[in-house]
């Protein structure tokens, strides 16, 4: 399949060689010219634009996290798409495809009390910066959160409690079903933290992954289920507009409490 990744960022450049050189995705051709699936990896002003200019042109598309910057941007992509059933239209959450949060959810659900507490952590460090610096820390990290959210405690749409700012920080407090859940999110921290602890009666369990995963790569398993469906092959829920849908709204509830 003829592959064109957009974008000239490091993250577009990951895209890249992920397709060039992993042996999932031996096969493939990274073309700018008359492609048969699309990634849209550039700014992410840009995706809404970019990725209509491709479904106009009947091109199967993937993109990244933030899928658009608004639930309307969403709604007029989703349009494009499926508006008469023939296009494919995915959202890169990259953590849906991460198997040790796949595994510490599967867990949780075999715990013989409901979750009532929960916290994510997420935090970046001064050094190394790689985020867009156009983008507001919770429309850049809001679609990580949310595929956690869906992962972890499935079956709710969570709903916003409360906000509060301290330094580079932003709280934010959600109610999941009947689980409350705390999240912190921040940029230029002493260092990088991916952690996440849910409360089942007495018990808490907790998952740190800060590290990439070494035994496994979510990306180029994204990747692969991307181009199976681009081909016109099984199409992984993981990959649904339903999450990008998620990310704009919870993002747009939480920018609206902060600009309150």
């Amino acid at each position: 399949m003829r592959v064109s990744v957009i974008g000239a960022g490091r993250w577009a450049n990951v895209y890249r060689l992920l397709i060039s050189q992993h042996e999932s995705l031996i096969g493939h051709e990274l073309t700018d010219i008359n492609p048969q699936a699309a990634i849209v990896v550039n700014r992410a002003a840009h995706h809404e634009s970019t990725a209509a200019k491709l479904l106009e042109a009947g091109v199967p598309t993937l993109i990244e996290k933030p899928f658009a910057l608004s639930v309307e941007g969403v709604q007029r992509l989703d349009r494009m798409a499926y508006g008469n059933g023939k296009l494919y239209l995915a959202v890169a959450h990259v953590l849906k495809f991460n198997e040790h949060i796949a595994d510490f959810a599967a867990n949780l659900s075999l715990s013989t009390h409901r979750p009532h507490y929960a916290s994510i952590t997420w935090t970046d460090p001064k050094e190394g910066r790689h985020y867009d610096p156009t983008l507001s820390l919770v429309a850049d990290i809001m679609p990580h959160i949310v595929s956690i959210i869906d992962t972890v405690l499935p079956g709710h749409p969570p709903i916003l409690e409360g906000w509060s700012h301290g330094g580079a920080g932003n709280d934010f407090r959600f109610m999941v079903g009947n689980t409350c859940l705390d999240i912190h999110l921040e940029r230029d921290a002493e260092t990088r933290q991916r952690i996440i602890e849910v409360a089942c009666g007495r018990t808490v369990h907790r998952l740190d992954f800060t590290a990439n995963p070494t035994d496994h790569n979510p990306l180029s398993k994204l990747v692969a289920c991307f181009l199976e469906g681009a081909a016109g092959g099984h199409k992984d829920h993981r990959l649904d507009t339903r999450l990008a849908f998620m990310a704009a709204g919870l993002t747009e509830r939480c920018l609206e409490k902060i600009n309150a």
